[in-house]
């Protein structure tokens, strides 16, 4: 039985339940990559440091690279720091994650994934040169430009031992990935929709590009760990020696990795079908895959992407840790919507749904995305909508029949405990 069938079965059937049991109140028809790059914050990660008494003068610029790249920066990468003294009574989980890497050495760091139960991305000596490698790689700002331009998904290839399975899986993703870009359709989006994004639904294009990546290749080491961490089997030995495929969409995100015999046409048709799919959930915490730590000001990229004098500057910045360059991104034709230049601090009413909703990231750019768009739906429906009471009574026909589902998932999940324990 390969990979893909083990371990995604349960998955696909938990997502489908919980996405099922939302579809009414919580659906939209944007395809799921363009609505994730534009609605989906990134999952933080979390680097944790422990060490004893007084920070060095190394353990304080060891913090400022990770603080210049979440706070200071031009580009914030989803990372937090956590410094951890050992001498002032820390939290028992911080002294328990302590206790779990059997070591001696300070300081010490544990670099954690977002997710549910978080997989050890890297641990080790806290050095300037690990941090800059963890927080930004070349690799990975080739896939977020990639993904800026308009890319569906950006596929990696993480090579195994064998040269010969390599190029078979190679040449498989090659083919298929080319069949699906011919044929693949993209769902046909309504038009109350279309405002909840800022590209031009018209001119959204289907695009795999496929990238491959040698395990031993040293200015991706970090990148590769979170690759191998975005699913807690991954590193096993059943899969060390495998080339695993995982494609990325959205800002960053691995929707989940097919390993050795489980790359077939069949297991990457279902992943690309997914992604080009009508976003069933809006909700990202109900749709599968995990963040990657990408150094990249995602919300001021697209709206300069997007902007109304169809201006597009280059991804800067994304470097800056590293000290290379970056092409700059491709701009994208959109159509030109009449908005006022001198939008004030308070939103208008007058303003087109696109308009608010990139007020409101401004005014509050960590928002969470699912009350940035409510909020940008229900002002645009009072200005323009003239069908308000027949969209209302839509809104409480949906919300009962999520209610109901809810409670018929409360009664099944009493019975099914009730006959256990008896």
């Amino acid at each position: 039985m390969y990979r893909y069938l083990k371990s995604r079965l349960s998955v696909s059937l938990l997502s489908a339940l919980i996405c099922l049991t939302a579809i009414s109140a919580f659906a939209c028809s944007i395809p799921v990559f363009r609505y994730a790059l534009e609605k989906w914050d990134s999952d933080l990660y979390q680097i944790v440091i422990f060490h004893k008494g007084k920070l060095t003068k190394e353990m304080k610029e060891v913090k400022e690279i990770v603080m210049f790249s979440t706070e200071e920066a031009s580009e914030n990468a989803n990372i937090k720091i956590r410094m951890v003294d050992l001498d002032a009574n820390p939290e028992e989980k911080w002294l328990d994650l302590w206790k779990q890497q059997k070591s001696q050495e300070l300081p010490y760091a544990v670099v954690l994934n977002p997710l549910h139960q978080p997989q050890i991305v890297w641990k080790g000596k806290p050095t300037k040169k690990k941090l800059k490698s963890l927080v930004d790689s070349p690799l990975r700002q080739k896939i977020a430009r990639q993904l800026l331009d308009g890319k569906t998904a950006v596929w990696v290839l993480l090579e195994g031992k064998e040269k010969k399975e390599n190029d078979a899986a190679f040449a498989t993703l090659t083919k298929e990935l080319a069949h699906l870009q011919k044929t693949l359709k993209l769902p046909e989006v309504e038009e109350k929709d279309a405002a909840l994004v800022s590209a031009d639904i018209e001119n959204l294009k289907i695009s795999f590009p496929l990238i491959r990546l040698s395990k031993n290749d040293p200015a991706e080491a970090m990148f590769i760990e979170m690759l191998l961490a975005s699913e807690d089997d991954l590193r096993s030995e059943e899969y060390v020696d495998e080339p695993i495929a995982f494609p990325i969409f959205g800002r960053g995100r691995v929707l989940y990795g097919l390993a050795g015999l489980g790359i077939t046409q069949k297991t990457i048709a279902e992943a690309c079908h997914f992604m080009v799919g009508s976003c069933s959930c809006e909700i990202k915490e109900q749709n599968p895959g995990t963040d990657l730590l990408m150094k990249v000001d995602w919300d001021k990229h697209i709206e300069d992407i997007y902007k109304i004098d169809t201006s597009s500057p280059p991804l800067t910045g994304i470097t800056a840790m590293i000290g290379t360059t970056t092409k700059p991104v491709k701009k994208t034709p959109v159509k030109k919507t009449p908005v006022k230049k001198s939008a004030s601090d308070t939103i208008k009413k007058e303003v087109a749904v696109k308009t608010t909703a990139n007020l409101i990231k401004k005014q509050a750019p960590r928002l969470i995305k699912k009350q940035d768009f409510a909020i940008a739906k229900k002002q645009a429906e009072e200005i323009s909508s003239p069908t308000l009471t027949e969209e209302s009574g839509s809104l409480i026909r949906n919300t009962m029949i999520f209610l109901g589902v809810c409670i018929m998932l409360v009664i099944g999940m009493s019975v099914f405990l009730a006959s256990k324990t008896s």
